[in-house]
């Protein structure tokens, strides 16, 4: 979870530089805390932080780099790229969130994944909100 909040976090970064459209700005904010809440659990539980030293857009985890690639070209493309781009990965962490709570076993990791589920939940209505104002005036 923690490297998928910075991965996350580095799509959005990137595609605000791009598209200079502020759900892209407020979405990487909040991904930036939800890496930090996954930080605290890996500090508690003394766990090998995935992250730990990457620059932004690299990736231990080879899938996610080449799905940050992937991901990254698409959303440059155009703006409703992008916005695609993010219903994506919305929905993908909240597919992965609500199998990484069934699997938690500890009620503070299950607290803090609820919790970014919460987040990734509004943050696919947003990116799904922003999509259909770009079609709209398409």
């Amino acid at each position: 979870m923690r490297e998928e909040e910075k991965f996350t976090r580095d799509v959005y970064t990137r595609l605000y530089a791009k598209w200079r459209v502020r759900i892209f700005q407020n979405i990487a904010q909040s991904e930036e805390r939800h890496f930090a809440a996954v930080g605290d659990l890996i500090t508690r539980y003394g766990l090998n932080d995935p992250a730990l030293g990457l620059a932004e857009g690299a990736f231990a985890n080879s899938e996610l780099a080449a799905l940050y690639a992937r991901l990254i070209a698409k959303g440059e493309t155009s703006l409703q790229d992008a916005l695609e781009a993010g219903v994506l990965i919305e929905r993908q962490d909240i597919t992965d969130l609500e199998t990484a709570i069934q699997a938690a076993g500890k009620r503070d990791v299950k607290t803090v994944f609820s919790n970014l589920l919460a987040g990734s939940l509004n943050h696919l209505e947003a990116f799904e909100d922003g999509l259909d104002l770009v079609c709209a005036n398409a």
